[in-house]
């Protein structure tokens, strides 16, 4: 493996561990404080505990798929230089950046580092695409 192919392995893994990681912690971290009356405590609660609608299910789980498009895309790409695994890593990226800018008022600015990380995979890969042509 040359390093170019390293460098699109490694920061398309990174990119889509990053992101799973922080998609756990979306739905495991604290993400609601509250004060009970009764006796004016305070407390914490996950978005899971909070509860999550039917809506923010299907963009959560949409955006897992993506991040393992990139992460498998982005691995198989740099091993076997196949057009089908760049496709899956460019449509995984665009997907991330539509979705990235869709929940900026959310958990979007959290994404930014990661959507950073896959856009340069995919400059990795199509540069390792001119190159080969």
């Amino acid at each position: 493996m040359r390093t170019i192919q390293r460098i699109e392995a490694v920061t398309g893994l990174i990119a889509g561990l990053l992101g799973l990681v922080l998609l756990a912690y979306v739905l495991f971290g604290p993400s609601y404080q509250f004060l009970s009356s009764p006796d004016g405590g305070s407390g914490r609660a996950s978005l899971l505990q909070a509860g999550i609608s039917p809506l923010a299910i299907v963009s959560l789980s949409l955006l897992a798929l993506v991040l393992l498009g990139i992460v498998f895309g982005s691995i198989q790409h740099s091993r076997t230089a196949a057009s089908g695994w760049r496709w899956l890593l460019v449509c995984s990226v665009l997907l991330l950046v539509i979705l990235n800018i869709l929940s900026l008022p959310s958990i979007g600015l959290w994404l930014i580092p990661v959507t950073l990380l896959a856009l340069l995979t995919l400059g990795l890969s199509l540069t390792r695409a001119q190159q080969a042509a």
